[in-house]
C-alpha cells in the first residue's frame, strides 16, 4: 500500500507526506533486498514481484532521488546568493548612510543641549520605586494612614521661540523630520532583515547600537 501501486487505493493526503512515504518505502526495501535477498528467499519474491508485476522501477527511484538532491543543493545554493547579496546590500547601505545619519544625531543631542537648561536632568524611576519613595517620606513624617494621597507638581519646561533661538529650533525640526521620516524607518528594516538573514553578530551590533542611539535623540 505504501509503494501506492493500487490506484483504488491511493495513499491519503497531503501529497508531499505522500510522495516520501512511497520514497523511503522504495528505498528501504532495496536496500533489503540487496542486502538479505539472497538469503531471504520470501524478500527476494516479493522484491521481484513488485518490480516486473507491479511495475515499481527501483532503479528509477534512485536516478529520481539523486535528482532531487541535485535540484534541492542547487534552490540552497541559490537562497545561500541571495542571502549573501541582501546582506551586501545591507552593509553597503549603512556605510553610505552612517556618516549622514551620525552628524544628524549629533546636531539634534547639541541642539537640544543649548535649548534644554544644563540642570534639567529627566527622572526614569519605576512606579514600584516611586511608589516606595514617597512611602518611605510619609513615613518618615509621621503619616502612616495609607488612604492619604500626595500630588506632587512636576516643573515643566517651557521654551519660547524667539529671534535668538528661532534658527536653533528650527534646525533641531528639520533634524527631527529627517531621522524620524527617513531614518528610523531605514534602521529599522536593517534590524529586522539582517535578523532573519542570520547576520554576522558584528552587523547585527552595530544596527542594533544605531537603532538604540537613534531612538535616544529622537526621544528627546
Amino acid at each position: 500500500m505504501v509503494l501506492d501501486v493500487d490506484p483504488k487505493v491511493p495513499l491519503p493526503p497531503p501529497k508531499a507526506a505522500a510522495k516520501n512515504l512511497k520514497l523511503t518505502a522504495m528505498k528501504a526495501i532495496k536496500e533489503w533486498n540487496d542486502s538479505f535477498g539472497e538469503a531471504y528467499k520470501q524478500l527476494r519474491i516479493g522484491f521481484t514481484y513488485l518490480k516486473q508485476s507491479r511495475m515499481v522501477d527501483f532503479e528509477d527511484f534512485e536516478a529520481r532521488t539523486a535528482q532531487e538532491r541535485q535540484r534541492n543543493q542547487e534552490k540552497q545554493a541559490k537562497l545561500d546568493a541571495m542571502r549573501k547579496l541582501k546582506l551586501k546590500a545591507i552593509t553597503e547601505e549603512l556605510s553610505e548612510n552612517i556618516e549622514e545619519l551620525s552628524n544628524s544625531i549629533v546636531q539634534l543631542e547639541n541642539g537640544v543641549s543649548l535649548l534644554v537648561p544644563n540642570d534639567f536632568e529627566p527622572i526614569d524611576e519605576s512606579e514600584d520605586d516611586a511608589s516606595e519613595t514617597t512611602s518611605e517620606l510619609l513615613r518618615a513624617h509621621g503619616m502612616t494612614n495609607s488612604n492619604f494621597s500626595l500630588t506632587i507638581e512636576v516643573k515643566k519646561i517651557k521654551i519660547s521661540l524667539t529671534s535668538d533661538n528661532r534658527d536653533l529650533i528650527q534646525s533641531l525640526q528639520d533634524q527631527y523630520r529627517l531621522l524620524s521620516s527617513r531614518y528610523v524607518p531605514l534602521v529599522m528594516k536593517w534590524n529586522i532583515s539582517a535578523s532573519k538573514l542570520g547576520a554576522e553578530e558584528d552587523l547585527q551590533k552595530r544596527i542594533l547600537d544605531l537603532k538604540l542611539k537613534l531612538e535616544a535623540a529622537t526621544s528627546k
